[in-house]
């Protein structure tokens, strides 16, 4: 099962991606009020479901006919982000404009590329705790920092950016 080639930090990064990636196209379905209704209970009954879906065809061992597994995990994770998002305040935010954004599909490539060219080369991360008082968000989208970038600015979302000398991090603060 999976490859062997990469790192288990790769790999974690590339999940991740797929899981954002799905989460936004299901946004740009979606909207916001479906989860605005209900809330935090909402996301608890649909994680709920998700986990009982997921117990009955492991313990049973059925195979899925409509939703592979992979497809429910994925689901409970973004679940999970749209809670945290609910707790932070962030869920209302509105999705970058489509002439701003990136498509699901380059979103994930370009994210892809950029830790294979990291890790490859060896290239110091810094990170910003986005639940600190202060982190930098972009002034197109407000989405985080790419936090792997050194010189300059650039958003971890949109891909817009900004330079600044290194180590100094005014932008969007």
């Amino acid at each position: 099962m999976g490859s062997s080639k990469g790192t288990f930090d790769i790999a974690a990064q590339t999940v991740a991606n797929d899981i954002v990636s799905l989460l936004i196209k299901k946004q740009r379905d979606y909207g916001h009020g479906n989860i605005l209704a209900t809330g935090l209970l909402g996301i608890a009954v649909r994680q709920s479901d998700k986990a009982a879906r997921l117990y009955h065809l492991v313990s049973e061992k059925k195979e899925p006919r409509n939703e592979s597994l992979r497809d429910t995990l994925m689901d409970q994770a973004g679940y999970a982000i749209i809670g945290l998002m609910l707790l932070d305040g962030t869920f209302e935010l509105e999705l970058a404009p489509q002439s701003h954004k990136m498509d699901a599909d380059s979103f994930a490539e370009s994210n892809a590329s950029s830790l294979r060219r990291i890790f490859s080369e060896s290239i110091p991360v810094l990170t910003f705790p986005e639940d600190l008082p202060g982190t930098p968000r972009c002034p197109e989208c407000g989405g985080p920092p790419d936090e792997r970038v050194q010189a300059g600015m650039k958003c971890g979302i949109c891909a817009y950016s900004e330079k600044r000398e290194p180590g100094i991090w005014q932008w969007g603060s």
